[in-house]
């Protein structure tokens, strides 16, 4: 099964470095995380996203400290991530919209929103996991559909 964290909201003023996305989901089933796909267009900078299990340990699964758009794809482990249920996993992306950014397409820099065109931008972390059951498939779509249902409604 694959799931997303994302946001809509994303409104990147002209001349900013460091706009900042966030987005977190508690894992409602154990999971063995396969692979993961960051996201996002030009002006996406720091990708990072990791797992915080329930005892409070956190392990690192993604970070590109310098994002090409280029490097949109599949990123597979080498070694499935065991992920328990109750893993809260959390992505924050920042961006960068100011004329330093040797890849922003807008000189001088303009305001970007969230959209689907490469001229826009976008934020999204989808996960890879392979589940025990049926009934695990069941619980993890429906707790993923409540997600996206909730960062659809709050879609500004």
């Amino acid at each position: 099964m694959v799931f997303v964290l994302c946001s809509l909201n994303i409104d990147i003023p002209a001349g900013t470095n460091g706009y900042l996305v966030q987005d977190s989901f508690m894992l409602p089933v154990d999971a063995d995380l396969l692979g993961i796909l960051p996201h996002t267009h030009y002006l996406g900078k720091r990708l990072e996203g990791w797992a915080v299990f329930p005892g409070g340990a956190r392990q690192q699964l993604l970070r590109i400290p310098d994002w090409d758009f280029n490097w949109q794809g599949d990123y597979r482990y080498t070694h499935p991530v065991h992920l328990t249920a109750g893993t809260l996993l959390q992505m924050r992306y920042s961006y960068d919209n100011s004329s330093a950014n040797p890849r922003n397409p807008n000189q001088p820099p303009k305001e970007v929103r969230y959209g689907p065109q490469s001229s826009d931008e976008m934020s999204e972390l989808w996960f890879q996991v392979q589940l025990k059951s049926t009934n695990d498939l069941a619980r993890l779509a429906q707790a993923s559909n409540q997600h996206k249902t909730r960062i659809f409604a709050s879609y500004a």
